[in-house]
C-alpha cells in the first residue's frame, strides 16, 4: 500500500489530513469523525468509536496511545465505500489536497485515485494495529522526530501566518497558506514545531508550512534539517522586526502621504470615469446597513484611484509592501468575523485600527477602509457572510 513512500501508523494519518478535513474539529471530534466513517455500525448496534472518551482519542492523533486494542474492537466493521462516500462530500479541489499531504506516505497517490487510496491507507492502518504482536519501532512515526501538531490558538496562528506572509516559509516552496473559493477564505497550513527540545509553545520555536512540507519536514527533522528550519525563523523574525521598524515610522508616514493625497484630490480636478462595478458594494452592505453602503459607494466613486494611485507609487518606492498590509486588512476582518463582531460594526473597527497606527483624521482612514471593502479584502457578498 505504501510503495515507493513511508508506513504510516494512525497519528501520522489524521494529522496530515487535519487541515483538510477538520472543518473545525477539535482533534478529539476529528478523529472520532474519521473512525466513524471508515466503519459500518448500525444504530443497533454497541458502537465503541460513540462511547470512546474524548482524551482517549486525542491521545490517538497526538500518538501518545497506539490504537491496537481499539482496532481490535472496529477491525470487523471497516468499510472503505463510505470512507470513500464521507470524502466526496467535500468541496471540489479537495482531492488535490489530499494528494499532496499523503504523496510523502504513498507515491503512487493522484487526485484521481486519492479518495480511494486514502481509504485503503486508513483500513490497512487499522489492521495492522489490530494484528501486530508488538509495538512497532517509533523511527518511522512523525511523533518520532518532532513533536506532532496540535492545537493552537487563532491569534498564534494569525501571527505565523502574516510573519511568512501568507505563504509557505519553507525554502523553494511557494504555496499559498490559505484556500479561497470565491469569496469565502481558510487557512491552510500547519504550525510546526522547529525543536522539539525547546519550548514548544514559543512563537519563536513555530513556523507555518503548507502541509506537505509540515508532513515531509516532521519525517526528516534530521540535526541539519532543524538548523536549516531555524535559519528560515531567524530570517522570518529579522525582516519582522524590520516591518516593525517600518511600522511605527515609515508605514506610519506612508500612510499619512497616502491620505494627504487623498487630502490633496480635494482640488476642482476632473473625476475620473471608474471602469468596476459598484454593484458588489451592494450585494456586500446593503442588507447590513444602508447608510454604510451609501458611504462607502460614495467614497469608492471619488477617491477609489486616488487610493490605487498612492499605493502603486509607495509599493514602487518602497515605502510600504501593498501585499502584506492588505493581508493585514483581510486578516483583520477575518478575526472580527470569527469573533463574532456585527457586520455593520466590522467597518468602524478596521476604521479604528487605522486611525490607531496613523493618528489621522477618521474622516480618510474611513476612505481607506473603503478602498478595501471594493478591493474585495474586506465583507463577502451579503448572502455569503458568515458570523
Amino acid at each position: 500500500m505504501f510503495k515507493g513512500g513511508t508506513f504510516m501508523v494512525f497519528s501520522n494519518f489524521a494529522q496530515v489530513l487535519y487541515s483538510v478535513l477538520a472543518e473545525g474539529r477539535s482533534f478529539a471530534q476529528f478523529t472520532r469523525n474519521l473512525f466513524l466513517n471508515i466503519t459500518d455500525y448500525s444504530d443497533s448496534e454497541e458502537n465503541p468509536i460513540e462511547d470512546a472518551e474524548d482524551g482517549t482519542l486525542k491521545a490517538y492523533y497526538t500518538g501518545k496511545n497506539g490504537i491496537s486494542r481499539f482496532a481490535k474492537k472496529i477491525n470487523s466493521h471497516l468499510d472503505t465505500q463510505k470512507f470513500e462516500m464521507y470524502l466526496e462530500r467535500f468541496p471540489s479541489g479537495t482531492a488535490m489536497l489530499i494528494r499532496d499531504v499523503l504523496l510523502p506516505f504513498d507515491s503512487q497517490i493522484d487526485e484521481f485515485n486519492c479518495y480511494k487510496r486514502c481509504a485503503s491507507i486508513l483500513k490497512d492502518i487499522i489492521i495492522t494495529a489490530a494484528t501486530q504482536k508488538r509495538k512497532p519501532k517509533k523511527d518511522i512515526s512523525i511523533t518520532s522526530v518532532t513533536t506532532a501538531p496540535r492545537e493552537v490558538d487563532s491569534d498564534f496562528k494569525t501571527r505565523l501566518l502574516l510573519e511568512a506572509s501568507g505563504i509557505c516559509a519553507n525554502d523553494n516552496c511557494n504555496k499559498p497558506l490559505s484556500i479561497t473559493k470565491g469569496e469565502d477564505y481558510q487557512c491552510y497550513f500547519e504550525c510546526v514545531i522547529i525543536d522539539s527540545a525547546l519550548p514548544q509553545d514559543s512563537f519563536e520555536n513555530n513556523i507555518a508550512f503548507c502541509p506537505e512540507c509540515a508532513a515531509r519536514f516532521r519525517m526528516r527533522a534530521t540535526t541539519d534539517e532543524i538548523q536549516r528550519v531555524k535559519e528560515i525563523k531567524k530570517q522570518l523574525i529579522q525582516d519582522a522586526a524590520d516591518k516593525q521598524m517600518l511600522s511605527e515610522s515609515q508605514v506610519t508616514d506612508g500612510v499619512k502621504r497616502v491620505i494627504q493625497k487623498i487630502s490633496k484630490s480635494l482640488t476642482d480636478e476632473p473625476k475620473v470615469q471608474l471602469s468596476y462595478n459598484t454593484a458588489t458594494i451592494d450585494q456586500k452592505l446593503l442588507a447590513i446597513s444602508k447608510p454604510l453602503c451609501i458611504k462607502v459607494k460614495s467614497f469608492v466613486n471619488e477617491y477609489y484611484n486616488v487610493v490605487y494611485d498612492a499605493f502603486i507609487q509607495m509599493d514602487k518606492s518602497k515605502v510600504i509592501r501593498f501585499e502584506p498590509f492588505s493581508l493585514q486588512m483581510k486578516m483583520n476582518y477575518i478575526q472580527l468575523v470569527q469573533s463574532g463582531t456585527e457586520p455593520v460594526k466590522i467597518f468602524d473597527k478596521l476604521v479604528d485600527w487605522i486611525v490607531s497606527i496613523t493618528n489621522e483624521d477618521r474622516l480618510w482612514c474611513e476612505i481607506i477602509v473603503s478602498y478595501f471593502v471594493q478591493k474585495c479584502e474586506v465583507y463577502n457578498a451579503t448572502s455569503e457572510q458568515t458570523i
